[in-house]
């Protein structure tokens, strides 16, 4: 980490670090400390201390006692404390007090959102996600994961070029449509502007609307003329094939994740219910 980039983020923490204040106050002042915490420095008679400093680099590093500080990256942890301080007086004199009202407002929110995050983590922790929880969502959703059932249909419509009176002709021509059992032969032959295809429709893939229609047919079977995206379509079920779903050794972890978030959403509403019962909670106009 170059020296730049390491000021930058000392800087960025030290500022986080004051939104997690008292408000936006002043820092304590120095005859505060006590022996346990020396001031290292102070700014306008604002002082800094030893576990401000600490707080910073385990916020940095995760460990104070990380090898990787040391006594010159202390210094300039003291010195971005040192710096972060006097921008934030300075900054601080020339704020419109709508301005200061707004940061208030901010501060709080966060301060209200450490809180939560403490609450949540005595009163919604999470249960490990066992095997049976797993193997029972992969057995119910084999469609999320690959598997189910594949459909070859072939497909008539108008191509872009076709109008009104086309399309009252499509329609009209349903039931002679059904008969026909050559489609793509009969698209080039047909005076109408007509489009053929063949098309897999794979689960979880397919319109909604020609899902609806396909899933309703037998094998050999074609369709009355309907609408999709305001388009007519006619179409035939060939075949239907059934696909297996990935192995389960392959998506594990997304199960995990997927569960995982499930029972944190569930956790999260139990405890604030329960926060909600000891509450007394009244409502200014009702």
């Amino acid at each position: 980490m170059n020296v730049f980039r390491f000021m930058v983020v000392l800087i960025t923490l030290s500022a986080l670090g004051a939104c997690g204040s008292d408000s936006v106050n002043e820092n304590a002042p120095a005859d505060m400390a006590d022996s346990t915490n020396p001031v290292l420095a102070t700014v306008n008679g604002e002082a800094i201390t030893q576990a401000d400093v600490d707080f910073m680099l385990t916020r940095l590093f995760g460990n104070p006692t990380a090898p990787a500080i040391t006594d010159s990256v202390k210094e300039k942890a003291l010195q971005s404390l040192i710096a972060s301080s006097a921008m934030r007086q300075v900054v601080d004199k020339t704020l419109s007090t709508e301005r200061k009202t707004d940061l208030a407002q901010r501060v709080r929110a966060f301060e209200e959102e450490l809180y939560v995050k403490e609450y949540l983590s005595v009163h919604a922790k999470p249960m490990p996600i066992d095997s049976i929880r797993i193997q029972d969502y992969y057995d119910r959703n084999p469609t999320k994961f690959g598997g189910g059932d594949e459909h070859l249909i072939t497909m008539l419509s108008l191509t872009k070029q076709a109008g009104d009176a086309e399309r009252n002709q499509f329609i009209a021509l349903s039931d002679e449509l059904k008969k026909q059992q050559d489609w793509a032969s009969y698209a080039k032959s047909s005076s109408l502007n007509l489009r053929y295809q063949e098309v897999t429709l794979r689960p979880g893939l397919m319109d909604a609307t020609i899902e609806q229609v396909v899933t309703g047919l037998k094998p050999g079977n074609a369709s009355d003329v309907f609408f999709s995206l305001g388009k007519p379509y006619i179409v035939r079920l060939t075949s239907v094939r059934s696909i297996p779903p990935k192995p389960l050794a392959e998506v594990r972890d997304e199960i995990r994740k997927i569960l995982g978030a499930e029972q944190m959403r569930t956790l999260v509403k139990r405890a604030s219910e329960q926060a909600l019962e000891s509450a007394e909670v009244v409502r200014e106009g009702q």
